[in-house]
């Protein structure tokens, strides 16, 4: 797994995306563990991100400060998965 220290500075780092003016706000959490088979707790961090529209999220995908941040984060990843998905 990811050290306590390492999860806390890859927390703020992800956090810290809330400043970008494209991203309304970022959740940022730990799993809930859990004895039910359909439950994924095998994750160390995960997070969610909240833009305004499609338009945000693209302006997000291509911004600099972004894949710079995603270079420094992506070091300590073993698996990522992304959801792209639209509220209802």
């Amino acid at each position: 797994g990811v050290s306590s220290a390492a999860s806390d500075v890859y927390k703020r780092q992800v956090k810290d995306l809330e400043n970008l003016p494209m991203v309304e706000k970022v959740i940022v959490g730990t799993p809930v563990m859990s004895e039910r088979d359909i439950v994924d707790d095998s994750f160390s961090v995960a997070f969610t991100m909240i833009f305004k529209d499609e338009a945000a999220l693209q302006a997000y995908n291509v911004d600099p400060q972004h894949k710079k941040s995603s270079q420094r984060t992506l070091a300590h990843v073993v698996r990522g998965v992304i959801y792209d998905y639209k509220s209802q």
